[in-house]
């Protein structure tokens, strides 16, 4: 599948829509991930720790962890100007290289350090997030589906848990469906947000594309924070 600008469905929203408003701070924590010869490969977010001392975390998939993760680049920023119509983003936003701190496949996720913390000048944003395995109202996701330009999608009902593909019982949040937008490959690792803007978890899979309405599943922030002891297997 082709990764890059337009490639992905009609149904995506630009983060720069005007219903997308009241999510500026979290659009701005969101970045794709691209290897060290410029493939887009995955998304994922800036999360900040419980001291808020803005160590440069970044939330992504275990499934998104192939070749070389040291070698990273991650590009913030990257998303059209306008709503409408598509127009390409800036390329210059990003910083190189990164650090697995820890990763899980029961809940995919992966936590990284990277190498230098955003330039001030990038006004990147440093998520907060919920530990708590309490369903989300409504959710909002921000993405790079097919390395497209950043989007955002809303579901506008209650998560539910479940397992995904062979995954723990009760590790993953299902969205049902999105009501406004979607996710397609390139999205995996991007935030889910819940009703009060925290991350809740990061996407691994679903059934959900450019052309099917169909469901979602993130694995669960709540899972990956309590789910084993080790350091570099929790969150």
């Amino acid at each position: 599948d082709t990764e890059d600008f337009c490639q992905s469905g009609f149904c995506n929203v630009n983060v720069n829509c005007p219903d997308a408003d009241p999510w500026a701070n979290q659009i701005r924590s969101v970045a794709m991930i691209l290897t060290a010869s410029n493939s887009r490969l995955c998304t994922g977010s800036m999360v900040n720790n419980v001291r808020q001392d803005l160590t440069p975390y970044f939330l992504t998939a275990n499934h998104c962890m192939s070749g070389s993760p040291a070698t990273w680049i991650i590009m913030f920023n990257y998303q059209s100007p306008t709503c409408s119509p598509n127009v390409n983003g800036p390329l210059n936003y990003t910083v190189q290289g990164t650090q697995t701190r820890a990763t899980n496949s029961a809940s995919d996720f992966a936590l990284l350090l990277l190498n230098e913390a955003p330039p001030d000048t990038y006004y990147v944003h440093f998520n907060g997030w919920s530990a708590v395995d309490e369903p989300s109202q409504a959710s909002v996701g921000i993405h790079h589906p097919r390395g497209d330009v950043k989007k955002i999608c809303w579901d506008h009902h209650p998560v539910t848990s479940h397992a995904w593909s062979g995954t723990p019982a009760n590790s993953h949040w299902r969205v049902g469906q999105w009501e406004v937008g979607t996710t397609e490959p390139g999205s995996s690792g991007s935030p889910l947000f819940d009703q009060n803007k925290r991350v809740v978890g990061q996407l691994h899979g679903g059934a959900a594309s450019g052309t099917v309405i169909d469901y979602d599943s993130y694995g669960k922030f709540s899972f990956s924070w309590n789910y084993v002891t080790t350091l570099s297997t929790r969150l």
